[in-house]
């Protein structure tokens, strides 16, 4: 007897042992859980946060004893761990995760009995992180007519499909216009706000298959600044017998000033002749103190240029004939 108890105390000691070691790594059977909850709470660019409620009903002869995360790609390609989570944990934040993507994760729970058997149950879930924010813009151009607009912007990176959202402001700050695309640039034919200087801001948001929409940061505004339309009538706006130059052109609503530009090529070799300032006249005209040569084609340029929103590109440009006198 007394040989017995001598046996039985370090037995009873090596089975105190594995119990607060904490979880057991390995497992006798593992079964789908049917109880319990494992969802997604939140997500940002590089991260995502999941919760769960316990996936087993623990008796007296039954006790949980951790939880384990684990995260990848897909199921066949896990890549990450949190390590043994204790019974009481019920959230994890997984970080350093690409944006715009999705990720399998399975929740583990290990439950251990009286007769030291154990059984895992196991949840799965698909995550999702949220799309980056637009970092750059293409040139854009209000087209050669001057009343559209056409301007693209960088692609997000990422796997999943996204949308974006784009919001066009005046320089008070008042919306005029806002809509999404599935490509990532903006074109329109006929452009409302050619007249004034605006400004344009863009996000990506991705739809999820149960619904939920992640939004991306918005991206920093780009002016948009519209070259001014120059009038066109011979008889009006020409260079005169004088060899001085006339021109007009309607304001642009946020200017402060105009530059003229000309020269003897169209694409090229532009010179500023006359710097115009703005006025509350919806028509503008400019007598610039240069004699032109007879008999020759000129090229005239307007630019628009504003405090705080740059200048417009010098795009379009009007052709004049110097007649002989």
């Amino acid at each position: 007897m007394k040989r017995f108890k001598k046996l039985l105390i370090p037995l009873i000691a090596a089975v105190t042992l594995v119990l607060a070691a904490g979880c057991v790594e390995a497992a006798n059977t593992t079964k789908a859980a049917k109880q319990g909850t494992f969802k997604q709470t939140s997500a940002s660019v590089n991260a995502a946060k999941v919760g769960w409620t316990a996936l087993f009903k623990e008796t007296a002869k039954e006790k949980i004893q951790c939880y384990k995360l684990v995260w990848g790609r897909s199921k066949g390609s896990l890549t990450g761990s949190s390590g043994n989570l204790t019974a009481k944990t019920n959230s994890y934040t997984i970080t350093g995760l690409d944006s715009n993507s999705s990720y399998y994760a399975q929740l583990s729970c290990l439950v251990l009995d009286d007769k030291m058997n154990t059984t895992t149950y196991t949840k799965e879930v698909t995550l999702y992180t949220v799309p980056g924010k637009v970092t750059g813009f293409t040139s854009y151009d209000f087209l050669y007519t001057q009343k559209g607009l056409e301007i693209g912007w960088d692609e997000v990176p990422g796997t999943n499909p996204v949308t974006y959202q784009y919001e066009i402001y005046n320089t008070s700050g008042a919306l005029l216009k806002s809509g999404s695309k599935s490509a990532n640039a903006l074109f329109m034919a006929s452009y409302k706000y050619y007249k004034q200087v605006t400004r344009l801001r863009v996000r990506a948001t991705y739809r999820t298959p149960g619904g939920t929409v992640l939004q991306g940061e918005w991206s920093k505004t780009k002016s948009l600044v519209p070259q001014p339309i120059l009038k066109k009538s011979a008889k009006k706006y020409m260079i005169d017998d004088n060899g001085k130059l006339k021109l007009a052109w309607t304001r642009v609503t946020g200017a402060s000033k105009y530059r003229v530009y000309c020269s003897t090529s169209p694409n090229s070799g532009y010179k500023k002749i006359a710097t115009v300032k703005q006025k509350k006249t919806n028509l503008i005209t400019v007598t610039p103190k240069k004699t032109f040569k007879k008999n020759t084609d000129y090229y005239i340029r307007v630019v628009t240029v504003t405090k705080k929103d740059g200048k417009s590109i010098k795009r379009i440009c009007m052709p004049i004939w110097r007649n002989i006198s």
